[in-house]
């Protein structure tokens, strides 16, 4: 079983699709949450995105450099830093919307600016993760819709307020992580213990 998993991760299938959930994830959090449904990033979805994008770029080596072990090494630790810290930061608490802390800028690792550099991706603008439209904007039905779908943030059950964005981001990250480890005990066990 665990050669069947060495192989499994040599081939281009779990990096490409570990790569479209990361990529995915930001895309719809941008595109359609953000300048759709005019939904402003919070201090705790700006962590999250980091972490999705730290584990798509990983993944996104793995999927374009996938024969070199140096390459596979550094693809596998950017893989497992992003879900980890991915799941951390939607763990962790974060500025309520009542304090004056909310849109100050996310503590990112290594003191990296990225509210500066990607303002759009990772610069809070929102203390309540609520679409805000603003005032004059025609809205299609769709977005009038999706805007009192998700009047009080985002949930995967809106109606009983089941699962909010970032315990949906925890289980994202940790099947993320889970699967990583899967792959890295064949990839080590296939690299150190049999030759092929």
């Amino acid at each position: 079983m665990i050669l069947k998993i060495y192989a499994w991760q040599n081939t281009a299938t779990p990096w490409f699709w570990l790569f479209v959930i990361s990529a995915g994830y930001l895309a719809v959090s941008y595109f359609f949450f953000q300048c759709y449904i005019f939904m402003s990033p919070t201090q705790t979805s700006a962590l999250v995105r980091l972490g999705f994008a730290v584990a798509g770029v990983g993944a996104l080596i793995g999927l374009l450099l996938p024969f070199s072990f140096i390459t596979r090494l550094i693809a596998y630790a950017l893989g497992f830093a992003g879900a980890i810290y991915g799941y951390l930061q939607s763990s962790a608490p974060h500025p309520a919307a009542d304090t004056a802390n909310c849109l100050a800028a996310p503590a990112f690792p290594f003191a990296a600016p990225l509210d500066s550099l990607l303002p759009e991706l990772f610069r809070p603008a929102s203390c309540t993760g609520t679409p805000s439209f603003p005032a004059g904007t025609a809205l299609s039905e769709v977005q009038s819709f999706f805007g009192g779908f998700y009047g009080e943030g985002f949930y995967l059950v809106p109606n009983i307020k089941f699962a909010d964005a970032a315990q949906c981001a925890q289980v994202a990250f940790a099947a993320f992580a889970v699967v990583l480890v899967v792959m890295f005990v064949g990839f080590l066990y296939g690299r150190f213990t049999r030759s092929f």
